[in-house]
């Protein structure tokens, strides 16, 4: 039998043990099946003394962040080395429910990276918000069995956890009875909550910001997922573990949220080596945090190591230290070589259901108006203030002038309209309210990217033009729009008004121009469009607006804009 790939005369970066040495390397059929010096025959590739490291993992993203489809993704991150990736697809679920998880099954199939789903465990994320769909124990244990199925994804309902809410439970229960991990999502819990968190079977945690906190739960048995994305940037705890010397086998790396302008700029899991590198990590460390730790935590038998019948997933470096990718093999096959994909990969066939999410009734210019009664010069209300880099907003307490029973917007003061279309049931719902942050000056924008629940989103100095605003945003069925008179831009996402079916790049210099066009109109927020989608979820201080009105995040009910 003739042999198929040869890799010769390479440096092996043993994550089994740590070492690097010259070896050979034997693949057939897409597995490994030799390791060792003096292989011939076949197919030859002569590394020349370059490093020999298994393909990264990603062991935690939301695909959906970077804005493009999954096809779309992989062309992005193949060429950073990416071979495995695991999604929590938990922003298509709140849009599409289960037949959205499963259609992006569907289209990993037909890609040469290797794609992983946990099923996501909370959609709706509250019940302050209209989402598309939900996802109960039903749901859960329709998809746990699926061979692309690895977990339960984050379980961000910790307080449910800890107070035992049957429902969250029965989930949990369902994925562990599987076989299959369960992932957490408890920032700054600690001590004998959680403890108690833990002990519901939750096994790993990507929230730690501190080196404190990190500690505490390696400690207790939690796989450590060190964040590096785009909205949160984490790789800093990573300094006090080095600086203690503790064993790094339960840490792993992930994205978390990786947008368009990182993924281009930045990279993806390869960029977290060369930070942890920087940070003190041995290089072979750094690999194994990429490779087998991952692979050992969510039982990916045959992936994260280059030995003896493990998959043919190998990245060929020209550099360990600096991360300098030469050649990207999946599944034995070279898919990336001289800085190039080998093959293009086929474009996907969405179905119509999930380019069609946009359902909104007809609307006009006054259902942006915010209306009150009995009052005639100004009134006292309540304002969601926006900070720059942070999730979290300040509830602010200003007058603003009322004319003909309406609140008027004030941008010379950065006083602005804000209101949140529901786009999934045609109910007619729409929030209204101020924020003040943005420092807009003309026009309005809008996004259909708006967490959890994903309903349109829009800001504006005036309601004409948020009305233009969200009308693009339905037109295009979903996506980014600004709105400036008559002068209207958009950037399409119609995958689930999520994502877009062009590369990376593409969509990366379309949001460009619609965030330079916002600078024009006096925009000072770094990344506007990611702040405003932030701005409607309702379990992230203090003060958020939902399709269903104004929301007090610290005491976890409605309130009203008006200050009585």
């Amino acid at each position: 039998m003739p042999y198929g790939l040869v890799i010769k005369n390479g440096n092996l970066v043993n994550v089994c043990t740590g070492e690097i040495y010259k070896t050979d390397v034997l693949i057939e059929g897409g597995r490994i099946t030799g390791v060792r010096e003096n292989i011939s025959g076949g197919i030859e590739i002569d590394a020349e003394g370059k490093y020999i490291v298994p393909g990264l993992i990603e062991s935690h993203i939301h695909i959906e962040s970077s804005m493009v489809s999954l096809t779309q993704f992989a062309c992005a991150v193949i060429p950073r080395g990416t071979t495995t990736v695991v999604n929590d697809p938990h922003e298509i679920a709140n849009v599409l429910g289960i037949e959205g998880i499963k259609f992006l099954i569907e289209e990993s199939k037909n890609i040469p990276i290797n794609v992983y789903f946990t099923i996501p465990s909370c959609v709706p994320a509250t019940p302050f918000e209209t989402s598309g769909k939900s996802i109960g124990l039903s749901e859960v244990i329709e998809l746990v069995n699926n061979d692309k199925i690895i977990g339960l994804g984050e379980v961000m309902n910790f307080p449910g956890v800890i107070s035992g809410d049957p429902e969250i439970l029965s989930k949990i229960r369902a994925a562990i009875d599987a076989g299959k991990t369960v992932d957490g999502h408890c920032p700054g819990l600690s001590g004998k909550l959680l403890d108690k968190y833990i002990s519901a079977g939750i096994m790993s945690e990507h929230e730690a910001t501190t080196g404190e906190e990190a500690i505490e739960k390696l400690s207790k048995g939690m796989v450590l997922m060190i964040r590096e994305g785009s909205a949160a940037r984490n790789i800093s705890i990573l300094k006090l573990i080095l600086n203690k010397n503790l064993n790094l086998d339960r840490c792993v790396f992930a994205c978390d949220d990786r947008h368009p302008k990182d993924l281009i700029g930045e990279g993806h899991i390869d960029q977290i080596i060369k930070k942890a590198i920087s940070l003190g990590a041995d290089p072979v460390d750094a690999v194994r945090m990429a490779t087998i730790n991952p692979a050992t935590y969510f039982n990916l038998r045959n992936k994260g190591v280059i030995a003896p019948g493990k998959d043919a997933d190998i990245l060929i470096l020209k550099s360990l230290k600096e991360f300098e990718i030469d050649k990207v093999i999946i599944g034995g096959r070279v898919v990336f070589e001289d800085n190039g994909m080998v093959k293009k990969l086929n474009d996907y066939s969405y179905p119509d259901f999930v380019k069609n999410t946009v359902n909104v009734k007809p609307l006009s210019e006054g259902d942006f108006d915010v209306k009150v009664c009995g009052v005639e010069d100004s009134v006292r209300a309540r304002i969601i203030g926006v900070i720059e880099g942070e999730l979290i907003t300040n509830s602010i307490i200003r007058k603003i002038k009322v004319r003909n029973n309406t609140l008027i917007p004030d941008a010379d003061s950065d006083v602005l309209k804000i209101a949140v279309v529901e786009r999934h049931h045609k109910t007619g719902n729409i929030g209204l309210g101020f924020v003040s942050g943005f420092g807009l000056n003309r026009g309005a924008f809008a996004s259909s990217v708006s967490h959890d629940s994903h309903n349109i989103v829009a800001v504006g100095t005036n309601s004409r033009d948020m009305l233009s605003a969200v009308n693009k945003i339905i037109e295009m069925q979903g996506g980014f729009a600004i709105a400036d008179n008559t002068e209207i831009y958009g950037l399409q996402l119609n995958i689930a008004g999520l994502m877009s079916e062009k590369p990376v790049s593409e969509v990366n210099n379309n949001l460009n121009f619609l965030q330079n066009k916002l600078r024009e109109n006096g925009v000072k927020i770094r990344s506007p469009f990611m702040a405003l989608s932030f701005l409607a979820l309702p379990v992230i201080p203090k003060l958020k607006l939902t399709d269903r009105g104004l929301f007090d995040a610290e005491k976890f009910m409605f309130t009203e804009v008006l200050v009585r």
